[in-house]
């Protein structure tokens, strides 16, 4: 195990990572192992860091086991992502601080939502899921029945959320469809009080 201080000189020095100039980020890394956090930060100002440099302070500072920590994200790409920054900065830390018995990040469970339920599920049950693929098609043949794709007034709000950019096929339709369903469904929209307003040749969501 080694100090807060020794961790936050590994990632000035070895991470190349300026977190003293950065009140909060440091707070949020250095915070106490026991701590609840609730951060809430915009796109570019350094969340992924913080997750990362957080994680392998557990690990490294609280020796926090690996199987105990659990990380999610929105996207499959982006869970690799982060895998991939946790264990490249894990190994560049373990090299500096020369240690033997290194781990194993195979152990780690990181994904979405889904993926990591699935994980926990298929350890007692032998189940199957859905691929986007599947689950696209299926959405087509079911909400998309008798010719509603052509209807003018769909087609119409297909183009301005799309800005008014290319046409409006079958698969355009699915796609916004289902975006609009991703969203109301991880941002926990309360759909009574969603409405779709029309300003311009803009749709927005109003709540």
């Amino acid at each position: 195990m080694i100090s807060n201080d020794k961790f936050t000189e590994l990632i000035e020095d070895v991470l190349e990572i300026d977190i003293e100039s950065n009140f909060n980020q440091k707070q949020a890394v250095l915070s106490s192992r026991t701590e609840n956090q609730y951060i809430v930060a915009g796109p570019g100002s350094g969340k992924t860091t913080v997750l990362v440099l957080k994680i392998l302070k557990y690990l490294l500072v609280d020796e926090v086991k690996l199987e105990d920590i659990i990380v999610t994200t929105f996207t499959k790409k982006a869970a690799r992502e982060l895998k991939d920054r946790i264990v490249d900065w894990y190994a560049l830390l373990a090299n500096e601080l020369e240690l033997e018995d290194l781990l194993d990040f195979n152990n780690l469970l990181i994904g979405t939502l889904d993926s990591i339920a699935e994980e926990i599920i298929s350890d007692y049950y032998d189940v199957d899921i859905i691929d986007n693929f599947t689950s696209s098609a299926i959405m087509m043949q079911n909400l998309l029945t008798d010719n509603r794709n052509d209807d003018k007034r769909l087609k119409q709000f297909v183009k301005r959320m799309k800005n008014s950019q290319g046409g409006n096929s079958l698969s355009d339709i699915n796609n916004q469809i289902q975006s609009i369903r991703e969203r109301i469904y991880y941002d926990m929209i309360d759909k009574t009080n969603w409405k779709v307003m029309l300003i311009g040749k803009r749709y927005c969501m109003k709540f």
